[in-house]
């Protein structure tokens, strides 16, 4: 049976914030974007984001590199 976990969204100190994804190759480069929380997935810890253009909503994981406005 595989059954697909999920983890809620946790609060950060950067909710609200935001910030340019600067990471080359990233489908969301160059937008800006504005924290909504932080969320566990398979590959750790990673911060929400929704774009201010479309408010779609993505993840940032570690190594990612942003720019906070």
């Amino acid at each position: 049976m595989n059954k697909e976990i999920r983890h809620p969204l946790v609060a950060t100190t950067y909710d609200g914030k935001k910030a340019v994804i600067m990471s080359p190759g990233h489908p969301h480069k160059d937008k800006i974007a504005v924290c909504v929380g932080a969320e566990y997935t398979p590959s750790g810890w990673a911060i929400r984001w929704k774009t201010v253009e479309s408010e779609e909503s993505f993840l940032t994981t570690r190594g990612m590199k942003i720019k906070w406005l």
